[in-house]
């Protein structure tokens, strides 16, 4: 019996780590579309065979604006080392021409963040988004019955 639970806890780590908590941030982006820098008119991920995954990605093709976002269920803080390879991996998937773009980055972590990965972003706009943050921000108010509709 201890093996069964001791198996089932790492599925259920690892379930809530690729299929919940992305969702949740999904979520969370979904509401807070009056505080993103653009008003989000499509919300989902980006994954495909030899380039790096990235787990959220939303766009508003009007108002020229892009949001790449990395969910961590980890139970270490955000670093530096992640933070900078983040940013290097969405690059790729960065709009032409990419002057005509207002592009931010959201970081929602389990853990929290290093104050070295908040400096590690060279001046992006980022957001920092914690359990505390996220629980928070998923609340049910007034603004969440009046929200545009996206595609997730």
């Amino acid at each position: 019996m201890r093996e069964a639970m001791t198996q089932f806890r790492a599925s259920l780590d690892e379930f809530i780590s690729t299929e919940i908590f992305p969702g949740l941030c999904r979520e969370w982006l979904y509401r807070q579309w009056e505080t993103l820098p653009f008003h989000p008119m499509y919300v989902g991920a980006n994954w495909g065979e030899g380039i790096p995954s990235i787990d959220l990605v939303v766009i508003d093709r009007e108002e020229h604006g892009i949001l790449f976002g990395k969910c961590c269920w980890n139970k270490q803080s955000i670093n530096a080392e992640e933070v900078r390879t983040f940013l290097e991996q969405s690059k790729a998937f960065n709009p032409h021409p990419v002057e005509e773009w207002n592009i931010s980055y959201a970081f929602f972590s389990r853990a929290g963040f290093t104050k070295a990965a908040r400096r590690a972003t060279e001046k992006a706009k980022c957001y920092w988004i914690d359990l505390e943050e996220l629980d928070s921000g998923l609340q049910p108010n007034e603004n969440s019955r009046n929200r545009r509709r996206i595609r997730i």
